[in-house]
């Protein structure tokens, strides 16, 4: 049995949780990451140099002068980078189809993540290009950011 320093103050069930968990064998850590979506849509429309600064943030590693993200501050500020090596890119479902109007609910562009399939295949007007009515060249935004997070090193993308 685990014994732990004050284990009297354990409720009982408590000391057989601790038990079970040091029973099975540990999960492989495979790191820290994020999803994109709105943050990858947004950073990924910002200017080059801006979206290169919050990339170096997120997925870089050692510091980086706080300037280069907020401009005015002092020149020897400095942030660590996060070193986050998973990211996770989220297919949109927003069609924009010719006609399509905003929801009132819609959270603002950003929000707002575009799916590759605009049009149903049954719909009226789809591009006959032997696709399906698929547009890949849809959420260039998103993509532009995930394609900055594996130049700096992301090994896994879900």
């Amino acid at each position: 049995d685990a014994i732990f320093a004050g284990d009297e103050s354990f409720e009982e069930g408590s000391i057989r949780s601790v038990e079970a968990l040091l029973r099975y064998p540990p999960v492989l850590w495979e790191g820290w990451g994020c999803s994109l979506a709105w943050q990858g849509k947004a950073v990924g429309a910002a200017p080059l140099k801006q979206a290169e600064a919050w990339a170096d943030l997120f997925f870089g590693h050692g510091e980086l002068p706080m300037q280069v993200l907020w401009p005015g501050q002092s020149d020897d500020a400095r942030i660590a980078c996060l070193g986050l090596n998973i990211v996770r890119y989220n297919i949109g479902g927003v069609g924009c189809c010719p006609g399509e109007q905003r929801s009132h609910r819609s959270r603002g562009w950003h929000a707002e993540i575009q799916g590759f399939q605009p049009y149903p295949p049954e719909a009226p007007g789809r591009a006959s290009n032997g696709n399906a009515g698929f547009d890949w060249e849809r959420d260039i935004e998103q993509r532009h950011f995930l394609s900055m997070a594996v130049e700096r090193g992301v090994d896994r993308v879900e």
